[in-house]
């Protein structure tokens, strides 16, 4: 198979990548834009899921968007779309610290690489900030932009805001639900005693 007839499913996570015609744009933009319609949707309809498995969701689905954004091209935009849509990430945030309480809130350091003071870090607000650059992309399509205009509004969002939020979203899940307060709920609920049936009292 030469290089023309590649497909997206071809490619190894994190290779460099370029999308040479408008059939091999289309088919990163297909890819990316079922994961990032399911985390919106996870946003905006999970709310009937407990949330340890919300989390689960939210985590599991964050792994995926960032496996496939590390492969986006970098390519020229062909249009500029301005959406007419207000995106309600407050009221997102709002409701995610409802649900969340105490495994809202975390710390993380903006500079892995440097020794700083860690910053106080709200996970509602990192669910609500990658939502919203997806959200916008999504919009995007919907009010006639180009697919090269939607992919690079992904991929830049990427490398500069939401792909931030993204990290630290599943290390604080990852947290929460192994060794915080998701946990330690968790393992009450697994070991706590079976009521006895009156009728057998």
């Amino acid at each position: 198979m030469d290089g023309s007839q590649s497909t997206v499913k071809d490619r190894k996570v994190g290779s460099p990548v370029s999308a040479s015609t408008n059939a091999d744009a289309a088919l990163f933009y297909d890819q990316f834009r079922r994961h990032a319609q399911r985390f919106v949707s996870l946003v905006e309809r999970g709310e009937a899921l407990p949330t340890r498995s919300f989390l689960v969701e939210v985590a599991t689905a964050l792994a995926e968007l960032c496996a496939v954004a590390l492969t986006l091209p970098d390519i020229e935009s062909e249009t500029h779309t301005t959406p007419d849509a207000e995106i309600a990430t407050p009221s997102v945030v709002k409701t995610l610290r409802n649900r969340l309480g105490k495994a809202d809130e975390h710390w993380e350091v903006f500079d892995p690489t440097k020794k700083d003071e860690p910053l106080k870090r709200s996970l509602a607000e990192d669910i609500a900030n990658i939502y919203g650059d997806l959200k916008h992309g999504l919009l995007l399509t919907a009010h006639g932009a180009s697919t090269s205009e939607v992919l690079s509004h992904w991929r830049q969002a990427f490398s500069t805001h939401w792909g931030m939020h993204a990290t630290g979203a599943m290390r604080a899940i990852y947290w929460a639900l192994h060794h915080g307060v998701l946990e330690t709920e968790h393992t009450a609920e697994a070991t706590a005693p079976i009521p006895t049936p009156a009728h057998s009292r």
